[in-house]
């Protein structure tokens, strides 16, 4: 632990080592007491992530929770939240207008901050590693600029990072749906539980889901070792059902996906509807820039894998 003095307007910073919230490596988390222009100190908390910009106050108000229920959750050793429920869904980035993100629609693309995974091929290493060095978008844009849109945009998909560790996404996405769009959500599938509750309330039309690699070789793919798939496998296993319309899909990484994990991934979601191979490619902002991905042929010979598997198969993002 270490105390430091940012600038003018902060008290101090404590700062603590918390592996708990970042399971794939070091993390640290840096809890701001700020005081105000008179000097009181404030019952509030504002958490970093490692690397992010701290001089920007607007992200610091966004990111407020309990001083005290912060505190009590560093000792107990358990992940401090970014946002209560209740508060404003929190997004870094809007993309105005895809053709590509929801199938048969045109929509916009909705991105948040943070994951509970470390995928090494993950092409927004930014939002992922240091959301809170990203700008944010307020909900009142984000709305105002979906009611222009009406009539003219079809759906919203709502990406990451993991939008499923905001505890207001099913809100959130409720919201959008009240003014007539489609949802997609894109998920890792490691929330089962805010997953079924979304599909019961209605909040999403179409979930995308990632299968990293086979179950054995998950945690080599999400950057953490020997990694339990069984909310994983829940949540496959609730998309299969077919409560809601779906896709699987795996990015493929000559480093990460052999032919031969694909009879594992294979035997994981039988019985699916609809399962996309995904060329890798390099987005300029990867946690590690040191992969590579598949020829076509080599994508190819994978196909035959899936044979009374699943339903339709098809490779995506290759000439």
């Amino acid at each position: 632990m270490a105390v430091i003095c940012l600038r003018r307007d902060i008290a101090f910073a404590v700062i603590l080592r918390c592996s708990d919230i970042c399971p794939a490596g070091k993390l640290w988390i840096i809890l701001v007491i700020a005081k105000h222009k008179q000097g009181t100190p404030r019952d509030t908390v504002y958490p970093w992530g490692k690397g992010a910009n701290k001089h920007k106050s607007e992200h610091c108000r966004l990111r407020q929770c309990d001083f005290k229920s912060a505190v009590c959750a560093v000792r107990k050793g358990n992940r401090i939240k970014n946002n209560k429920k209740g508060e404003e869904m929190i997004i870094h980035g809007l993309n105005k207008l895809t053709l590509l993100d929801y199938p048969g629609l045109t929509a916009c693309t909705l991105f948040t901050g943070g994951c509970n995974f470390r995928c090494p091929f993950c092409h927004n290493a930014s939002l992922v590693e240091n959301p809170m060095g990203q700008p944010v978008i307020h909900e009142d844009e984000i709305f105002a600029y979906l009611k222009k849109r009406q009539g003219i945009l079809e759906g919203v998909c709502i990406t990451g990072g993991e939008p499923t560790l905001n505890p207001d996404l099913i809100d959130f996405m409720k919201k959008v749906k009240s003014l007539s769009y489609k949802v997609k959500l894109d998920t890792n599938g490691t929330n089962p539980d805010m997953l079924i509750r979304a599909v019961e309330e209605g909040a999403v039309d179409y979930v995308a889901m990632d299968i990293k690699n086979s179950p054995e070789n998950y945690g080599m793919s999400v950057g953490i070792k020997n990694y339990d798939t069984a909310k994983i496998k829940r949540s496959v296993k609730y998309l299969l059902e077919d409560h809601v319309d779906y896709e699987f899909r795996t990015t493929v990484v000559r480093e990460f996906n052999d032919k031969n994990s694909f009879y594992g991934v294979a035997d994981l979601i039988s019985g699916a509807k609809k399962y996309y191979l995904q060329a890798f490619k390099d987005s300029g902002d990867l946690i590690d820039e040191t992969l590579h991905g598949l020829t076509r042929e080599e994508m190819e010979e994978i196909l035959p894998i899936f044979d009374g598997k699943v339903d339709k198969i098809e490779i995506r993002g290759m000439d």
